[in-house]
């Protein structure tokens, strides 16, 4: 696929690149390594498509899951800033398509690029931001609204026109890690919103539909909270 046909099947590139560009087009299967942390940083890239997750690995072996990747998102932006190894992991969640740029491209870009250099720009204070986020989230926000964000992350694309119903898989031990909590405090909230008839649950999966996401976004509009 050459450039013009890429600009085309992908429009929103238009505003984050400008020809020429030696690139590379790939395709991921569902739980692909894209980076590992502490690798040393040898492309970056712009999501195409799909849906990745970023985590990270404490010294302690523990992993933390720091944020969703979605199209027209970039891998790579911080660690070549910084010239330092990579932050954290980077996984697909779905299958997944990105456009790769190798080093010396990216460099060329931002020497010669000021629409590009704008976008990285764009991109590292949105990180900042998101980073800044998570930090009050964790600090201050309530688990029970960090758990629902969290699950409402998964389901918020949806159609509960065609899908009467929708189960997540949400394993708890995995839930605990990602929101820095125990299994027991996760146990104690789930049983909250089953008893508030938010979800319903089957062994590791919430079940919710589209009563529940009524009940889940009232509690967030009485509480001030928003997603």
């Amino acid at each position: 696929m050459n450039i013009q046909e890429l600009l085309c099947a992908h429009t929103a590139l238009k505003e984050l690149i400008t020809p020429p560009v030696n690139y590379e087009i790939i395709k991921l299967k569902k739980n692909h390594l894209v980076i590992e942390q502490n690798d040393i940083p040898q492309s970056f890239y712009i999501i195409l498509s799909g849906k990745l997750k970023v985590e990270h690995m404490l010294d302690d072996g523990r992993i933390l899951f720091m944020s969703y990747l979605f199209p027209y998102d970039f891998i790579g932006d911080l660690e070549f800033a910084l010239e330092c190894r990579n932050t954290n992991s980077v996984s697909t969640i779905t299958s997944s398509t990105l456009l790769m740029i190798y080093k010396y491209e990216y460099e060329r870009l931002m020497n010669q690029d000021s629409n590009f250099i704008k976008n990285i720009n764009k991109s590292l204070a949105k990180k900042l931001k998101n980073t800044s986020k998570n930090y009050v989230d964790s600090v201050y926000k309530p688990l029970k609204f960090r758990l629902l964000t969290l699950l409402y992350q998964e389901v918020n694309t949806v159609d509960f026109k065609k899908n009467f119903s929708v189960s997540v898989n949400f394993p708890r031990d995995h839930v605990a890690q990602h929101l820095g909590v125990t299994v027991r405090s996760i146990n104690r909230v789930i049983k909250d919103l089953k008893e508030h008839g938010m979800i319903q649950t089957n062994r590791q999966n919430i079940i919710l539909n589209e009563r529940g996401m009524y009940l889940i976004k009232k509690y967030m509009e009485e509480n001030n909270q928003s997603f």
